[in-house]
């Protein structure tokens, strides 16, 4: 029986390049200090102008702000200890950190979005009076600030990580409650319908929830050590199968730890031929590496019954 680990193999095609992955945090601390301090500060002004000119818009927008500024101190630290090296005790390192950030960001996302719209409905049952020139003055600000916080967070080559989506998802919240908030300011002021302020507010309610919701999923089943998105393990059944000598596969696991590196492990039974064990290993690492551009490739290879596996060689 022989054992294959193969964590780097490099060949035409890779979906999943390792030297091109940017990871959120890799830029100066600068970069990130300024960004904090942009959200920060305008989100007092914003929730003072929200408060001051009865705008839910403006109020939401401003709240928004103020989780954009945790998720962003949430996921650079997240993406600071990821870069960390693995150690005897932490054997995968703590690339999981960054999934837990985006998976808190994604169920904060969700709980403000709820809350907003209670807000909304309150608003709908109890008009105020909304001060639309100033709520329009002040949103066409609020939606500069979130575009150029959305430009760069975009910047930089490479695939967006689950860490960054979920900050990502927190701005363009923010930047369609300032669309919003823009919209119920010009309608207040041409036409003093205040009641556009709440409505067009369940519109954005409705997409960031979505959004919670889709990166709940994404990251739920990362942390539940679900396969993969765009991995079918019956597919890589198949083709393992259909390998010379190769008789059965047992204890086939998919997994990521980031969302970005895709690992599997097997224990591959195999029959009497012309190739060697170690010659297995090694034709289904390249196989499996080029067909489904796994990055991170455990086999067992043997004859069933070489190692403790006799009791599950009737499995599928």
């Amino acid at each position: 029986m022989t054992t294959s680990h193969d964590q780097s193999l490099s060949h035409a095609g890779h979906a999943h390049d390792h030297g091109g992955h940017r990871h959120f945090g890799a830029s100066s601390s600068t970069k990130w200090g300024w960004a904090l301090a942009l959200v920060l500060g305008f989100m007092v002004i914003e929730c003072l102008a929200g408060w001051f000119f009865h705008s839910l818009a403006l109020l939401s927008d401003g709240i928004h702000m103020f989780s954009d500024a945790a998720s962003l101190a949430m996921a650079g630290g997240a993406a600071v200890f990821a870069k960390r090296r693995a150690s005897a005790r932490r054997t995968y390192g703590y690339k999981r950190l960054e999934v837990l950030a985006a998976f808190a960001n994604a169920l904060s996302l969700l709980w403000l979005s709820l809350w907003i719209g209670y807000e909304a409905v309150d608003r709908i049952r109890h008009p105020v009076s909304v001060d639309g020139p100033w709520v329009l003055l002040v949103a066409i600000l609020g939606l500069a600030v979130n575009l150029l916080l959305l430009y760069w967070l975009h910047r930089g080559e490479g695939e967006k990580g689950l860490n960054e989506k979920g900050v990502i998802w927190h701005v363009l919240g923010d930047t369609l409650s300032s669309v919003a908030a823009i919209a119920a300011g010009a309608v207040i002021t041409w036409t003093g319908w205040s009641l556009v302020d709440p409505l067009l507010t369940f519109l954005v309610v409705g997409i960031l929830i979505l959004g919670s919701f889709r990166l709940l999923l994404q990251t739920g089943n990362i942390l539940v050590e679900g396969a993969p998105q765009g991995l079918d393990s019956e597919a890589i059944r198949r083709d393992v199968l259909s390998q010379p000598q190769v008789a059965a596969v047992h204890d086939l696991h998919l997994w990521s730890m980031d969302g970005r590196d895709l690992y599997a492990s097997a224990h591959i039974s195999t029959q009497n031929g012309p190739l060697s064990e170690r010659e297995i290993s090694q034709k289904l690492t390249r196989m499996l590496a080029e067909r489904h551009h796994l990055d991170h490739i455990t086999l067992q290879v043997g004859h069933c019954g070489e190692i403790d596996c006799t009791a599950h060689c009737g499995e599928p």
